[in-house]
């Protein structure tokens, strides 16, 4: 996913894809705790309100769990290539301004 900001393409790292499920979700990954009306302990949680959701709605949960095993993938490997994309030119220029590739 792009976001254009100014006429500015900025494309979403899988990083803040991350975050944005965390905040609107209110994950807390504290399994002592139990859910409560605005936020999830588990993804599982999450997931199972989610078939609940699809059953009310008729929406076929397996093709959205498909779906988004193509998205997940897609994103996995346009970030790899970004990454890829950022370390030649970073080789390339000679700069290595965070040190990161000093083992390459």
């Amino acid at each position: 996913m792009q976001l254009e900001l100014l006429g500015v393409q900025m494309k979403i790292s899988n990083n803040d894809r991350a975050k944005k499920v965390k905040r609107l979700l209110g994950l807390s990954g504290n399994k002592e705790s139990e859910d409560t009306d605005n936020s999830y302990v588990r993804v599982a949680d999450v997931l199972c309100d989610l078939q609940h959701y699809c059953d009310k709605y008729v929406i076929d949960m397996s093709q959205e769990k498909y779906m988004a095993d193509v998205f997940y993938n897609d994103e996995i490997s346009q970030e790899d290539e970004s990454w890829k994309d950022y370390d030649n030119r970073v080789k390339m220029s000679g700069d290595n301004p965070t040190g990161e590739l000093d083992n390459v």
